[in-house]
């Protein structure tokens, strides 16, 4: 409440380390754009941007050498100054296994091979033990994602590969989901907040503790592990995040109390960091 929109990344850093950006899945941005962000997160050394690549890359897949030039632009100026945590290639439900697709990932791989790429599959076709084996022999980083699992969507597993895992949460809302595919199959025109329905979910603590239970036992020789909360209508997300960063350790600095007004389950992390004597952290001043 009362920030700025030029404050709220700033603001954002100060709570976590890193972003993942969904609008450039849309849009091609100007490399001025990434400069802004360099400037508005300084504060925080440890933070990374998380960049999804366009869809024309990976859903009409079509696209041109000034598509590709455009992204790398991009991505560029973040990479440059250590800012880049990874390129997320996320695939359509209806990208599913076979020699077509995994040489069209190849051939992704090869385009931006000069940054860290994370792909997403959601078919469950990618978990036959010879998919198993075309990543495992090109080392590429795969996603876990976990959403409800209608149809042929893949069950939620914990993947790590090339010493990284990316867990990207999408909620286990089964009704909105329901809806949203048939509302897609009606080819009916949704509103954006209808279509983000599906991603209304607040993970219970217990959840939280199942992904961290299968984190652990993947984690050994790691170097790096990612968790990205997709639940964001209604700001669960934050509130998630937060629950994550407090069973893992994590937590340097208080939850703002208008996130434990929302959510007021979280009004217990306060109270136990406190009791630690864990302060706001002051890269918060400025906003307090």
């Amino acid at each position: 409440a009362g920030l700025k929109d030029a404050d709220r990344l700033t603001y954002y850093a100060a709570h976590f380390t890193t972003v993942e950006v969904n609008s450039t899945y849309y849009t091609y941005l100007a490399p001025s754009v990434a400069e802004g962000w360099l400037r508005k997160v300084e504060p925080n050394d440890e933070f990374r941007f998380l960049v999804k690549v366009h869809g024309d890359f990976t859903h009409a897949r079509e696209f041109t050498p000034d598509s590709e030039n455009k992204m790398r632009a991009l991505l560029s100026v973040l990479a440059r100054n250590e800012r880049l945590g990874g390129v997320l290639v996320q695939f359509p439900y209806s990208f599913g296994f076979n020699e077509v697709n995994t040489a069209f990932v190849d051939s992704l791989a090869e385009i931006f091979g000069e940054f860290k790429l994370f792909f997403e599959v959601r078919h469950n076709s990618w978990h036959k033990p010879e998919a198993r084996a075309f990543w495992n022999e090109t080392g590429y980083p795969l996603c876990s994602i976990d959403q409800p699992t209608l149809g042929s969507a893949l069950h939620f597993k914990a993947e790590h590969s090339g010493g990284m895992a990316y867990l990207r949460l999408h909620g286990r809302n089964e009704s909105e989901w329901r809806k949203s595919i048939a509302r897609f199959g009606e080819n009916a025109p949704t509103s954006y907040d209808e279509q983000n329905q599906r991603y209304s979910y607040l993970y219970s603590p217990s959840e939280i503790a199942e992904f961290i239970q299968q984190l652990h036992s993947v984690a050994e020789g790691l170097k790096q592990v990612v968790v990205i909360l997709n639940n964001h209508p209604k700001g669960q997300a934050v509130a998630n995040a937060f629950e994550f960063m407090y069973m893992l350790g994590l937590m340097t600095s208080l939850i703002p109390d208008t996130t434990v007004a929302a959510y007021p389950r979280l009004a217990k992390i306060n109270d136990s960091l406190r009791k630690e004597g864990v302060e706001n952290d002051s890269r918060l001043r400025l906003f307090l």
